[in-house]
């Protein structure tokens, strides 16, 4: 399922990552830092800020560097986030993680953090080793 959000979110197709998230999704940005920190429930508070995210940057690309699994239904991603500025063509990136959980196959809940031990945390794996196999 992430790997279908990822790459609709990489083709900025809003039909697609419409049809990788539930009904009451949560995407929760807090910790974000930049403009787009907040937090963003439903499907239509979703797509409104992804498509604020595509319009600011020309050209976004979101790379799982690390997927560790979290028990049923929850994962954490360790991100690499890479864009260049619709209008200034400056670049940047960032290096983040999500932990993520999933009802009726679809993403219901993300929660970025901004490092791995961060989110291993939250998920109650205190450490690497708690957490299972990645894949």
């Amino acid at each position: 399922m992430l790997h279908r959000w990822r790459e609709a979110w990489g083709r900025q197709d809003v039909d697609g990552t419409v049809a990788c998230l539930h009904d009451n999704v949560e995407i929760d940005f807090s910790a974000a830092r930049g403009p787009f920190r907040g937090v963003y429930r439903g499907t239509t508070e979703v797509i409104g800020v992804l498509t604020s995210i595509w319009e600011a940057w020309g050209e976004a690309s979101i790379e799982f560097a690390e997927v560790i699994d979290c028990g049923p239904d929850r994962v954490i991603t360790v991100n690499v986030f890479r864009a260049q500025g619709r209008s200034s063509g400056a670049t940047t990136g960032a290096r983040v993680a999500n932990l993520w959980s999933f009802r009726d196959g679809l993403v219901h809940r993300a929660k970025l953090f901004q490092s791995k031990a961060e989110a291993l945390e939250a998920a109650g794996l205190s450490k690497e080793g708690d957490a299972g196999r990645g894949f």
